[in-house]
């Protein structure tokens, strides 16, 4: 496994990072808002946008040392589908064709309240919009290369303590309790068992603990002029944007509140990156104190909330902002120019999630027992449960995935996945598609030969399933609770956690060899494969 990723990471790679020069370092940035009705994404349930909340925004962000280079990008959305990644790298090839697209790391900050971008929306606006989001990415790609000057960069990191597992596990099986009168197990009808729920009530004499720790680390990447003139900065934190969850409006979530914070203090002149670091099982709220909460923001606020998620976006904001604070007073002491980049771009391709023969006898139990609820409902016919039939469809579906699996994976046992790792000097970068629990990174982080190690979460997806969306990617230990993001019945389309394993390991070894040798070594076989710091875009 670790040589096919070797040899086709050094597609993209150079064998000769001596000859690397000073950094040159360029920035832009866009609104991609729309004031149209869109449908957004992040909820099982249709949503259409009822205005916009604050503007949506896509930054880019180069890095060049003359030899390799990194193009950071973000976009204000749920995530980013593979379609959407080819699109964008064409339309930069064709508008600049000198730019490595390979090279480009296309991340959401995974606001659920940002423009669907699923092909199935087919409806004029939602089309209109992705047409033109492609163009504002390209073209901010594209400023962003040309804007090009020499600079410099520092790092370092600090705490904010801003997402708590989303979790709560419990003593007893969740889906075995009897329901109250009047209501059916319809939904999630026979997901088997589940010691963990998400955003369950903690308040509950069988709660054990929460699932997750709290991962408080902040990663900063800072860039300057050759003046040590702070020109922008990259905020690397676990925790998606989703205190605005509920919001029927278009939003950035807390990132706007920050990105206004740094207006405050620098002006316009100021560039800022998001990026979501490892937190697939994370959320914004403690379950267990939400009562000190409330009281806590009524004290504090003496009003109730504008809208959905505000005191809590205020909350993560001037968190994060005392650690951009704390840091870059330290961080600013050690600049670096003349520093080498060594990027390696490649695909690799994960175990995937699969159906035991006991879970597939389950299911098919379970379809049965549906069925029968159909032909015979145990409710009164004038007291239906709400949206019965459109629930018992789904749960049958559900099932069918289940059974239907063993059989998809012989033919496809792997997802692909686009794979970055990088370093600039001493830092490292680590992308991935999936929506990964927060342990990934960690592992990644823990065994990284480099002084600092950035993950990023929902990155462009892979290129044999590119209308999928990022799916999670959970641990043994989710996957022993089970629960949604955490069972074969929502992981269908996702790797197993062997697959996120295989994942960390192959993270390592790459940066190993590139904390070693400057570089992944070249292939054994002559001729198979090229060894060019920059790939010419295609």
């Amino acid at each position: 496994m670790l040589k096919r990723s070797l040899i086709a990471a050094s597609l993209v790679l150079s064998a000769f990072a001596a000859f690397a020069g000073p950094l040159k370092i360029g920035w832009a940035t866009a609104d991609i808002s729309t004031d149209r009705p869109i449908f957004m994404q992040g909820t099982p349930s249709e949503r259409r946008s009822q205005g916009l909340r604050d503007p949506l925004t896509t930054t880019a962000l180069v890095i060049d040392d003359g030899e390799d280079c990194v193009i950071f990008n973000s976009w204000d959305t749920c995530c980013v589908f593979g379609f959407m990644a080819k699109r964008v790298r064409e339309a930069v090839a064709k508008k600049c064709p000198e730019i490595p697209v390979r090279k480009i790391i296309m991340n959401a900050t995974h606001t659920h309240n940002g423009p669907a971008l699923a092909p199935k929306y087919k409806d004029e606006n939602s089309v209109a919009y992705r047409d033109a989001l492609v163009e504002k990415v390209a073209d901010t790609i594209v400023r962003a290369w040309r804007a090009r000057k020499p600079g410099k960069i520092g790092y370092g990191y600090d705490f904010a303590v801003i997402g708590f597992s989303r979790r709560p596990v419990y003593f007893d099986d969740v889906n075995a309790r009897p329901l109250p009168e009047g209501h059916y197990r319809i939904s999630g009808y026979g997901d088997g068992k589940a010691f963990a729920k998400l955003h369950g009530n903690a308040n509950d004499p069988m709660f054990s603990h929460m699932e997750a720790a709290p991962d408080p680390f902040v990663n900063f990447l800072f860039t300057y002029d050759l003046n040590d003139k702070l020109t922008g900065v990259v905020f690397n934190a676990a925790m998606p944007s989703q205190a605005s969850l509920g919001d029927m409006k278009l939003t950035s979530d807390y990132w706007h509140n920050v990105r206004c914070e740094l207006k405050k203090e620098y002006g316009d002149g100021i560039f800022m990156l998001p990026q979501c670091a490892a937190a697939g099982d994370l959320t914004y709220r403690i379950p267990y104190y939400n009562k000190a909460t409330d009281r806590k923001n009524r004290l504090l606020y003496g009003r109730r909330r504008d809208y959905v998620g505000e005191f809590d976006r205020i909350r993560i904001a001037e968190q994060l902002m005392a650690a951009f604070h704390r840091t870059i007073e330290w961080a600013q002491k050690d600049l670096g120019s003349d520093l080498t980049i060594n990027h390696v771009s490649t695909t690799i391709r994960l175990k995937r999630f699969n159906a035991t023969p006991e879970e597939v006898a389950a299911a098919k139990q379970n379809i049965a027992e549906l069925e029968a609820i159909r032909q015979n409902p145990p409710w009164s016919a004038d007291r239906p449960p709400k949206d019965w039939e459109r629930r018992l469809n789904r749960s049958i579906r559900r099932n069918k995935w289940v059974i239907e699996l063993p059989d998809e994976v012989k033919k496809k046992p792997t997802w692909a996945s686009e794979f970055h790792v990088l370093r600039i000097g001493d830092i490292a970068f680590v992308s991935e598609r999936y929506e990964l629990y927060t342990d990934f990174g960690q592992r990644i982080q823990a065994r990284s030969p480099f002084t600092q190690t950035f993950t990023i979460q929902c990155c462009a997806g892979g290129p044999d399933d590119m209308w999928t969306t990022n799916h999670y990617l959970a641990t043994k230990r989710a996957v022993a609770n089970g629960g949604y993001q955490a069972s074969v019945y929502d992981n269908a389309n996702a790797p197993s956690p062997e697959g996120g394993q295989q994942m960390v390991d192959t993270a390592i070894r790459l940066l190993n060899h590139l904390k070693k040798y400057n570089q992944v070594p070249p292939p054994k076989k002559p001729g198979a494969a090229e060894t060019r710091k920059a790939e010419p875009a295609k």
